[in-house]
């Protein structure tokens, strides 16, 4: 059973998308786009935002395009990002690579706790196709949600009466084009 995300009950944590990484990633400029979609949608929204970086000294800083959303991010060696995640947050929205270490392994960490975690599915990515679909399914062995950008934003909202509804539609309607 999972709970329903709402803005006033959700953290995005952006783990580890960083520039350096990102051309090696497959798909990763489609990663970059919707992990810049949802996290745009969470400032209108009011959703709180962190991002963590690994080994930024060897990997480098976070992807340029993410800076206006994301604040300071966070320098790790753990590949787990759930450190970072404050014990309080009931439920956490995971973005970022790759699938099947970091990613998953914050799952673990995080499920362990007792969060609730929903890993945005077109914003995580690896290397590899079989590397993204092991972390995959290894996420949803580990009791997390597997969702798609679009939707949690909508579940974020609820309803079409939702006074921020047609500023999101306008940058749905931008992805489509």
């Amino acid at each position: 059973m999972f709970d329903r995300f709402r803005p006033e009950n959700s953290v995005v944590v952006v783990v580890d998308i960083q520039a350096k990484m990102m051309p090696v990633i497959l798909d990763g400029d489609r990663v970059v786009a919707r992990t810049r979609f949802l996290l745009r949608a969470a400032q209108i929204l009011g959703v709180a935002v962190m991002a963590t970086e690994q080994n930024p000294g060897r990997l480098g800083p976070t992807d340029t395009s993410l800076a206006d959303w994301i604040g300071e991010p966070r320098s790790k060696m753990s590949f787990s990002a759930a450190e970072f995640v404050p014990t309080d947050v009931q439920n956490v929205v995971l973005v970022g690579v790759e699938t099947h270490i970091c990613v998953a392994q914050t799952v673990l960490d995080l499920r362990s706790r007792g969060h609730s975690v929903a890993v945005v599915s077109d914003a995580v990515g690896a290397r590899t196709q079989d590397r993204h679909t092991a972390g995959l399914e290894a996420i949803v062995a580990a009791g997390a949600r597997l969702i798609h950008s679009e939707a949690l934003v909508y579940e974020w909202i609820a309803t079409a009466e939702h006074p921020r509804f047609r500023d999101i539609l306008g940058f749905v309607k931008e992805l489509d084009s």
